[in-house]
This record gives C-alpha cells, sequence and structure tokens, in this order.
C-alpha cells in the first residue's frame, strides 16, 4: 500500500476548499441573481471590499471572509456570470 503525502500547500489549498464551500453554503448556495447553483459560485462583496484578493492566499481569503460575515459585512454568492454583470472585475483599494 503507498501513502501519499501532501505538502502542506496541498493541505492548506484543501482546507480552503472545504471552507469555502461550507461558506457558500450557508451564504445560500445559489447565486443571488439568476437562482443558478452550478460551480462556479463566487463570494461577493455588494458593498466592495478593503482588501485585496490576489494579495491573499486561498486559505487566507476564506478566513477573511469568515471573519467579515461574523462581523457584519454584507457577502452573498453569485454565479461567474452574475459576478461579472455586478462588477465583480472592479478593482478594490
Amino acid at each position: 500500500m503507498t501513502q501519499t503525502t501532501l505538502t502542506r500547500c496541498q493541505r492548506e489549498n484543501a482546507l480552503a476548499r472545504e471552507l469555502r464551500f461550507r461558506l457558500v453554503v450557508e451564504l445560500g448556495g445559489v447565486c443571488a441573481y439568476c437562482g443558478d447553483s452550478g460551480i462556479p459560485l463566487e463570494i461577493d462583496h455588494p458593498d466592495g471590499r478593503t482588501w485585496r484578493a490576489r494579495e491573499t492566499s486561498q486559505l487566507q481569503r476564506v478566513k477573511l471572509y469568515r471573519r467579515e460575515l461574523e462581523s457584519g459585512v454584507r457577502l452573498r454568492v453569485l454565479c461567474r456570470s452574475c459576478n461579472a454583470r455586478t462588477g465583480g472585475g472592479r478593482r478594490y483599494a
């Protein structure tokens, strides 16, 4: 029997995917606009975010989403298409 050893990065990415999935389900699990439940679903900040997603790892990003949700920041789930239409590509401070 062979044992697969995951790198630290692989373990963190797997954890991030699991935590993100749970957060998406908690936020409704379907697009807030069109009701699509297909993948990819994205977490959206309707009021904009104050941090740069590209400067954070997947795990850090999910932890930020969780902290924001717990502190009252509005988050919603959108499919990629609806997120692009509502400004998902705009830059934040």
